[in-house]
């Protein structure tokens, strides 16, 4: 068994004024721990298991490697030891996008897969817990003119008869001509539980959905019963003589057909000044008034960014009820249009959680502080996304640091995956696993 790759880094942890409380190395003394042998390890996505594990999912890339970019996962006891690590994937590049438990104990893992210049596909991965491979499936779809389109990859949903993959694809539906504005579509395949892909040839669901002449990006999608589901994503579609980015839900009937496609919502939904991408989209709970809660990233003209959240009721698109609960802008983000060593879509990524006792997590990227690098940032929120207590916490060293996701575990620890620079500024990626306490401060 391969050992995990731990090293002592300066970790700053910064409160709600200016100042730097720099400690060298965790150490033994608290859960930070860092994964990954030679070579660059991103951390994505991570799933809790009931005895206590966890499995994380992330990319690894080794310079001079036969083999691109790989999915790499591992999985931990609950100290962060490691029990098993796996890399996967093909001679090209391949993201690693979300993961999810399967409703039979396994793992599902949903990825891109680089194929050529401008051609990804979907590549959706089946695992068990002990690691071993048990099924997968690479999907490509051509445009209109029968040419490789290039899918991006968002999340998966485990849905009662098999899996959803939200996403875009430039196989839009229109030519180019006709209107030039329409980039990507929404992106939804359907998968069933042996992942064969839900032909839309069979009638029985449809891949796609868009919106009129733009960019539509679908995020995530819930079944709501087994001819429902909702879909959250972002579209700059025209509105009111404005092609802003905007948040975007729209509802599909039993075969994929949108029955309403949220432009109710788009005229009232955030500002026409600013561009608003969902980065993840989360149910809230009974203890923090049941509804939807996006989260994502505002920015406006001179590309200064705020988390930008938005409430949605329960239940949508019913005639004359007002579907938006709440909206709010709890954090300033900074200028995340340059960042160094990341992608503009990971700098721009927002996740959150709900809490066992009311309120939310908040886990964005911050580019605020004196070191103008990116860094880790941690806000507790009420459930109406007012900020509760100081301002946020930061998590980051030397070089960029980028978010994975973040949950509540049941005896109310925290916990965080991630990504940060270790050896310096121009060193080398690693998957980061911390544990917080409830006040979000670093826990053994």
């Amino acid at each position: 068994m391969m050992r995990y790759f731990v090293v002592l880094v300066f970790i700053s942890v910064i409160g709600s004024c200016d100042t730097e409380n720099n400690f060298e190395g965790p150490g033994k003394k608290y859960f930070v721990k860092f994964y990954g042998e030679d070579g660059d390890h991103e951390g994505v996505d991570f799933v809790a298991l009931s005895d206590g594990s966890f499995i994380l999912l992330g990319n690894q890339k080794v310079a001079g490697a036969a083999l691109g970019q790989q999915l790499y996962l591992v999985k931990v006891d609950a100290q962060g030891m490691v029990m098993w690590q796996k890399a996967f994937g093909s001679s090209g590049d391949d993201i690693a996008r979300d993961i999810e438990l399967t409703s039979n104990g396994n793992i599902i893992i949903a990825a891109e897969s680089q194929v050529g210049p401008n051609n990804r596909d979907v590549y959706v991965k089946l695992v068990s817990t002990d690691g071993l491979p048990l099924d997968s499936i690479r999907v490509g779809l051509k445009t209109i003119n029968n040419l490789e389109a290039d899918e991006e990859v968002n999340s998966i949903s485990v849905i009662q008869s098999g899996f959803i993959v939200a996403g875009s694809t430039t196989a839009v539906k229109t030519q180019k001509l006709d209107k030039p504005n329409d980039i990507r579509d929404a992106l939804h395949l359907r998968f069933n539980n042996t992942l064969d892909l839900v032909d839309p040839t069979t009638g029985l669901w449809i891949n796609s959905t868009e919106s009129d002449n733009s960019d539509d990006v679908l995020i995530k999608v819930f079944e709501i019963n087994s001819s429902t589901f909702y879909g959250f994503g972002y579209t700059n579609t025209l509105r009111n003589s404005k092609r802003d980015y905007k948040y975007w839900a729209f509802s599909l009937g039993a075969t994929g057909e949108p029955s309403n496609n949220g432009t109710d919502l788009l005229d009232i939904i955030g500002s026409s000044l600013d561009d608003e991408i969902l980065s993840n989209v989360i149910e809230s709970p009974i203890q923090s008034g049941e509804g939807f809660v996006l989260n994502g990233v505002s920015t406006n003209g001179n590309g200064e960014s705020q988390s930008f959240i938005v409430k949605l009721q329960k239940k949508l698109f019913a005639p004359g009820e007002d579907n938006v609960l709440n909206e709010e802008s709890p954090t300033d983000l900074g200028n995340l249009e340059n960042v160094d060593k990341v992608e503009s879509r990971v700098a721009k990524q927002t996740r959150m959680t709900s809490l066992s006792q009311g309120g939310y997590l908040l886990l964005t990227n911050s580019k605020v502080l004196s070191n103008d690098k990116l860094n880790l940032s941690l806000i507790k929120l009420s459930n109406s996304f007012l900020k509760v207590g100081q301002a946020p916490v930061f998590f980051g060293g030397e070089g960029d640091d980028f978010t994975g996701s973040v949950t509540e575990l049941p005896d109310g620890k925290i916990m965080i995956i991630g990504t940060m620079t270790l050896g310096g500024i121009t060193g080398q990626t690693k998957m980061v696993f911390m544990k917080l306490n409830p006040q979000g401060r670093l826990a053994p």
